[in-house]
């Protein structure tokens, strides 16, 4: 990839354009969610994109979908196609946005930056074995209903608020399915901070503490360069 001249946030004169990373638990989800809030952007999740696609049985909604009903991934021909004409609508164009869940390999940081890249790279670090503890503690229901062990505890132990019945920890959430989307993460994902870093706009929080202390210190970092665009 051609070395491009570090961004300067602080000059850029558009909306914000941020990308959110960390490993599976590190509540970047969440994060995305604050700070789309925060400074007025679009909270951009792939997942959102490809479930809007397919419900509006649009073409590339309709190429995912043969790829999901087989079990398969879906090419990242589609997910670039998906997410480029998000970011080419008017909203997102007007507003800015905050991608979570993309750029997940150097396939898709390329077709990002063939659309302008990123202002801000905000990365939620948090060491794996923490990761696999948080997913561990996740509580689910045949209801519906979701726990956590810490943040979301039910009434009465391993059983549900709102129908009694006995919560259960899916099998995605056990730590050998959990160690291996790590894996996969620091083989394919965390390779793309390193361009982020040589272009000037990676912040890197603790992901650690509490969601609200992790929130007061992205906002912390990105006050240096979007102070006079918050939108409060």
């Amino acid at each position: 990839m051609a070395k491009r001249k570090p961004l300067n946030p602080a000059e850029d004169s558009g909306p914000p354009r941020m990308v959110i990373f960390g490993v599976q638990g590190s509540g970047k989800g969440t994060q995305a969610e604050l700070i789309a809030k925060r400074y007025g952007v679009s909270h951009v999740s792939t997942g959102n994109i490809f479930r809007s696609e397919i419900s509006k049985k649009t073409a590339l909604g309709k190429r995912a979908m043969r790829f999901l009903a087989s079990g398969k991934l879906v090419p990242d021909a589609v997910t670039n196609a998906m997410v480029g004409k998000y970011l080419k609508t008017a909203a997102a164009r007007r507003r800015g946005f905050i991608l979570d869940g993309y750029p997940r390999n150097h396939s898709q940081l390329k077709a990002l930056e063939r659309l302008g890249g990123v202002t801000h790279a905000i990365e939620i670090a948090l060491p794996d074995r923490e990761a696999v503890r948080r997913i561990g503690g996740r509580l689910n229901c045949v209801c519906g209903a979701s726990y956590h062990v810490d943040h979301n505890p039910p009434r009465r132990r391993n059983i549900c608020d709102s129908c009694g019945r006995a919560l259960f920890v899916r099998n995605d959430d056990r730590p050998a399915p959990v160690r291996r989307r790590i894996r996969i993460y620091h083989r394919e994902t965390a390779p793309l901070l390193s361009h982020y870093r040589r272009q000037g706009v990676l912040l890197r929080v603790d992901g650690r503490p509490a969601i609200s202390v992790v929130f007061r210190s992205v906002v912390s970092r990105l006050r240096k360069t979007l102070g006079a665009k918050t939108r409060i």
